[in-house]
């Protein structure tokens, strides 16, 4: 992505400050070269450029109820909310997309299915070396409540057969959460 496109993102998303609200778990956007956005009841505000972030192609960000960033990575690597490597999460080399690559890898983070803790979060990822979904689990309790991946269910193969490229994803909401439509 372009530099001036981020920055016209930006720039979009901060005039539409009134019609945006408080997000709780997509509370905060991080990508490109680390432009770094914070979705609250005032609207977008732009924070500080995140140090050593760089997202080519896909990255993602998960934040708790009340907003507040929890992790984010650019597919390469995970972070957590205090912008350091999340604890447990240095195995998957084959996430390393070369510059050279046009491949759309992709990963997202979700809160871990049945869990009403918030304890726990699911991180699926792409392969840029076999196009197959991996996932692992986070514990928020790890590294002192810094967060971690479980070491029993770490990079778990989704499929055997390779899915595409590209990951993508669409949350679903009660309608009564979205005006009735």
């Amino acid at each position: 992505m372009s530099r001036f496109f981020t920055l016209a993102l930006a720039a979009v998303l901060l005039c539409l400050g009134g019609a945006t609200q408080g997000q709780g778990h997509a509370a905060h956007w991080i990508f490109g070269n680390g432009f770094h956005l914070e979705f609250n009841d005032a609207g977008p505000t732009v924070l500080p450029g995140v140090e050593d972030y760089f997202s080519q192609e896909g990255g993602s960000c998960i934040s708790d109820k009340e907003g507040n960033l929890l992790y984010y990575s650019n597919d390469v690597k995970i972070w957590n909310r205090n912008f350091l490597p999340l604890f447990n999460s240095d195995t998957f080399p084959a996430l390393d997309v070369p510059p050279s690559s046009s491949k759309a890898n992709g990963s997202l983070f979700l809160r871990w299915p049945g869990d009403s803790s918030g304890r726990y979060a699911a991180f699926l990822a792409m392969n840029d070396a076999d196009d197959k979904v991996y996932l692992s689990k986070i514990d928020r309790l790890l590294a002192g409540g810094l967060g971690g991946k479980v070491d029993s269910f770490r990079y778990e193969s989704v499929w055997d057969e390779p899915v595409a490229e590209q990951l993508n994803a669409v949350m679903h909401m009660p309608m009564a959460e979205i005006g009735g439509l």
